[in-house]
C-alpha cells in the first residue's frame, strides 16, 4: 500500500494593502503584502464577496490585485475585508480592510492661478456625489466618502507627474501647495485630485502659473 502525502501549504497571511481605498468603478491595482503567497493559476484575491478582476503574483510576500466593480450596499463609502486563497477556494482567515467610495465630484477650487507654494483649496460636491450614486445604484446609501477616513490618502497631481500631499481641512475639502513651475514664462498645468495616493484621479481644472521676473 502506497500512501501519498498531501503537501502542506502554510496559511496565506495578509499584512498590508496599498492603496487602501479606490472608486467603486473598479480597475485599481492594489499591492497586497503578506506571507505564503503561491505562484499558481488558482491564486485568488477577494474584496468582500467579490473576486478581484486580475491577480498578479510578484513574490511569496507580494501580489497585485485589481479591484472589481463594487455595486453592493447602495452608494457611499463601504469597507470590506480583503482575503487571499492560493487554491482559489479556501480564503485566508488573515485579512486586510479596504474602502470603496463613489466617484469624486469637485464643487470648487480656488485660487487656480499664482506662483509656486500658492495654497489651493479644493472641495467636493457631496450632494451631487450622493445624487449621482443613487441614480446608478438605488438603495439606502452608506456613509458618504470622507477625507478624514483612515483609508484615504489624498494627493494633488500637477501636470500628470508631480504628486503633492494634500492637507485635509474638512471631511469634504483639502488644500495643497503648488510645486515649482518648470517654465520661467509660466503657463497652465492640469490639476487633479486623488483620494488614494495618486492611483485614481479626477480633474479639478488648470492651475495657471504667473511668469517669473
Amino acid at each position: 500500500i502506497h500512501s501519498h502525502a498531501i503537501p502542506y501549504l502554510p496559511s496565506e497571511t495578509v499584512i498590508s494593502l496599498f492603496p487602501r481605498c479606490a472608486p467603486r468603478s473598479g480597475g485599481t491595482k492594489i499591492r497586497v503584502t503578506g506571507e505564503n503567497f503561491a505562484e499558481r493559476d488558482s491564486l485568488a484575491c477577494r474584496f468582500g464577496s467579490m473576486n478581484a478582476e486580475l491577480v498578479r503574483f510578484i513574490s511569496s510576500k507580494e501580489i497585485e490585485c485589481t479591484t472589481p466593480q463594487f455595486n453592493h450596499f447602495g452608494s457611499g463609502a463601504h469597507v470590506v475585508e480583503v482575503q487571499i486563497a492560493n487554491n482559489g477556494a479556501d480564503f485566508s482567515s488573515s485579512t486586510g480592510f479596504f474602502e470603496f467610495y463613489d466617484h469624486l465630484i469637485i464643487e470648487d477650487a480656488n485660487p487656480l492661478f499664482g506662483e509656486a507654494q500658492t495654497v489651493i483649496g479644493i472641495s467636493l460636491d457631496d450632494n451631487a456625489m450622493k445624487t449621482k450614486a443613487l441614480e446608478k445604484q438605488p438603495g439606502t446609501p452608506s456613509e458618504p466618502f470622507n477625507f478624514l477616513s483612515s483609508y484615504a490618502n489624498p494627493k494633488c497631481v500637477f501636470n500628470h507627474t508631480e504628486i503633492v500631499d494634500a492637507k485635509v481641512t474638512s471631511p469634504t475639502s483639502v488644500s495643497c501647495a503648488a510645486p515649482p513651475c518648470r517654465h520661467p514664462q509660466g503657463g497652465g498645468v492640469l490639476l487633479q485630485l486623488s483620494a488614494n495616493s495618486g492611483f485614481d484621479v479626477v480633474d479639478v481644472g488648470f492651475f495657471v502659473y504667473s511668469a517669473t521676473q
